[in-house]
């Protein structure tokens, strides 16, 4: 089954981002609590972040990295597997990124649904983030490209 993905505009991307409160801080670097719509736009355009929206209503996002350049981060908020396989398919086609790294609060669901598509846990950051006053715990997930 093919997944649709749609690619939000930049303009509308903070109000995206708001939508889904709490869920989104440190979404790629950009936090809609303490950003306002400009910071965000800049950090979004300056990554080459590109955001889209699954057919159910997900967000998802990708930017390269700076210093691996077949290596691309990617985010998720209420992604299913297949969605998150057709965003790795667009940032293979959109950067041609052979691997993908994704950080996540050690207490996100959003750590299952990447498991379950085929990322490994790689490390767990004591204590990483600072957010809504309080240390939070990273989780690194790593996955590569399959052969195909």
């Amino acid at each position: 089954m093919s997944t649709d993905l749609r690619i939000v505009d930049i303009g509308h991307a903070p109000d995206l981002l708001r939508s889904h409160a709490e869920a989104v801080r440190g979404f790629l670097d950009t936090d809609p609590v303490t950003q306002n719509d400009q910071e965000i736009r800049r950090i979004l355009s300056r990554d080459e972040t590109v955001l889209l929206t699954g057919e159910r209503g997900a967000l998802l996002g990708c930017r390269p990295s700076r210093s691996s350049p077949r290596q691309a981060f990617v985010a998720c908020v209420d992604a299913d597997p297949e969605e998150i396989g057709a965003l790795l398919r667009f940032a293979y086609s959109g950067f041609r990124a052979t691997s993908y790294v994704a950080e996540v609060e050690a207490d996100s669901p959003v750590i299952e649904t990447l498991l379950a598509s085929g990322f490994t846990r790689i490390a767990h950051l004591r204590e990483h983030s600072y957010r809504s006053g309080t240390f939070k715990d990273i989780v690194l997930l790593y996955a590569q490209r399959n052969a195909e």
